[in-house]
């Protein structure tokens, strides 16, 4: 049986997540295809500008057939923890034989031996020095993982390095980085010596070469546009009053996206709720950290170097959250990392937490939307003893499953009812305790 596993944000599901899908489809070949995607908050710590359930449904209506969420603590992460939670998962489950994933590097070779290299090196002393004194010189994660990567291997320069080519690749392409990441955590040798003579994996990596736009591209490209110029459009207020404007987003999504957001920004103004959330998100960190002490902000999990201070005293001078995110900004601060801060101190996702979360809790997989084929692989998930983690349906009637998992859930119940509030919207009919997953026929 081949089951293919997918790790996406779907936000929204648009044309370029639909090439993905069928392209690993053809290549695979699967009996199930299996997503685990980000809830309410993004990997870059942003509001979803469609709720987990909505995303689930949408995701079973393009081929997807059973979807699991990613857990908050994960989700709302650098790469490292976000690949990690979600490698896990799919581990765990016992039953995935590939995993999709695309990248900007067309040098899959290079790829997969820069990942090797990392796995088994980035874990000794002297690459964790050349780490830290390259992120105390102001790089992000990324470049400093490829200054000291160039550094090791510019060294210490033998025969099994010689299938890494290129090291940009560390630090150019946001699915690159995802990429390298995944694949830490899929290969299985027990030593580099191994690796380099033969890898072998937990789960067999699919690579796919992304198309076309940038990720981070904020303007439309055609039909294969990034997921950012998409959102742009729909949160655009004049939208439903431009007929040129419709036309390119109904260009840019599946029919059955289209339709959804359409009539969502029609019956539900999506585009005024959404810019309402980041009101009330200003509003709501603005209290948190005005009534929080420096002490407590400093145990915020990605808040390090003093910069609970910095919040204390921008907050005070920001009139919105983009102004707050501009002044905090900087080389070590980017903009991605700054939004995280804010979403991990909204929901006070504290260091001890996640790291007690790392050492001893479980994951488990939350289903959110499934098909008939879905069902059937829900059954035999549930039945099989190979299956290492609880699938849950109903967080009610499965507390039991969950007991070894109670910070992850937590969190995963708190982001929901801030993202409820944050949109006005009534918490306990839109909690977690009462939505449950999606079945498309």
């Amino acid at each position: 049986m081949r089951v293919l596993g997918i790790i996406a944000e779907y936000n929204p599901f648009h044309n370029g997540h639909l090439h993905h899908l069928e392209t690993a489809k053809e290549i695979v070949n699967p009996d199930f295809t299996v997503a685990i995607i980000s809830g309410n908050f993004s990997q870059r710590g942003e509001i979803s500008i469609l709720d987990k359930w909505e995303k689930g449904k949408l995701a079973v209506e393009n081929g997807i057939d059973l979807v699991i969420e990613l857990p908050f603590v994960f989700a709302c992460n650098n790469s490292k923890f976000f690949s990690y939670g979600a490698t896990e998962i799919f581990k765990k489950l016992n039953f995935i034989t590939d995993l999709a994933f695309g990248v900007e590097e067309e040098n899959f070779d290079n790829l997969l031996h820069l990942a090797g290299f990392l796995k088994f090196f980035e874990t000794s002393d002297v690459f964790k020095h050349l780490m830290k004194e390259n992120i105390m010189k102001g790089f992000s994660y990324p470049k400093a993982q490829e200054l000291a990567t160039k550094y090791i291997l510019d060294n210490n320069r033998k025969n099994s390095f010689d299938n890494i080519k290129t090291l940009n690749t560390l630090s150019s392409g946001s699915n690159n980085i995802l990429a390298i990441e995944y694949l830490k955590n899929l290969i299985s040798n027990e030593s580099y010596e191994e690796f380099v003579s033969q890898p072998k994996f937990f789960i067999n990596p699919v690579f796919i070469n992304r198309k076309n736009s940038n990720f981070n591209s904020t303007e439309l490209q055609g039909e294969l546009s990034s997921a950012t110029s998409i959102r742009n459009l729909i949160l655009n207020n004049n939208i439903l009053k431009d007929e040129n404007s419709l036309n390119n987003l109904r260009k840019t999504l599946p029919e059955s996206s289209f339709q959804f957001i359409f009539n969502k920004l029609k019956n539900e103004n999506l585009a005024e709720i959404y810019n309402l959330q980041l009101e009330n998100f200003f509003s709501q960190i603005s209290n948190k950290i005005l009534t929080s002490s420096s002490e407590e902000l400093s145990k915020i999990y990605s808040i390090t170097e003093g910069l609970e201070n910095k919040l204390q005293k921008n907050i005070r001078t920001s009139s919105n959250l983009d102004e707050l995110k501009n002044s905090l900004k900087s080389k070590r601060y980017t903009h991605t990392r700054i939004s995280r801060v804010l979403t991990h101190t909204l929901t006070n996702l504290t260091k001890n937490n996640f790291n007690k979360i790392l050492s001893s809790q479980k994951p488990f997989a939350r289903v959110l939307a499934f098909n008939q084929k879905g069902s059937k692989l829900i059954k035999i998930l549930k039945k099989e003893d190979s299956v290492s983690l609880p699938i849950i349906t109903n967080i009610n009637k499965e507390e039991d499953l969950i007991k070894k998992s109670k910070d992850i859930i937590r969190y995963d119940i708190i982001s929901t009812d801030i993202f409820n509030s944050l949109a006005s919207r009534n918490i306990y009919h839109n909690s977690d305790y009462v939505k449950y997953p999606t079945f498309i026929p």
